[in-house]
């Protein structure tokens, strides 16, 4: 069973991947987040996330993990500071 995960919850904690990056650019560049980052006054480019993405996988003292639902849909990202960054598409 997956640590993070308890039988009768419909979300999951689970490592960030690469192959997340869609799911992540989406995420980052939906109004409801964007509005709330003033660093997000223009739309973010699918590098952008595959770096940040990459440096998370790669650090030894960070971790970033993808909040989904039990069926795999993408909720967002808990860095390892516990703070969660919502996304609903």
């Amino acid at each position: 069973m997956n640590p993070f995960t308890s039988p009768g919850y419909r979300v999951q904690l689970r490592p960030i991947r690469i192959t997340d990056v869609e799911a992540t650019t989406t995420c980052v560049n939906h109004p409801q987040i964007a509005r709330n980052d003033a660093r997000m006054s223009r739309k973010t480019t699918r590098e952008e996330p595959r770096d940040y993405l990459t440096q998370m996988i790669n650090s030894k003292t960070d971790r970033l993990s993808a909040l989904e639902s039990t069926d795999t849909e993408s909720l967002g990202n808990v860095t390892s500071t516990s703070t969660a960054t919502p996304c609903t598409t």
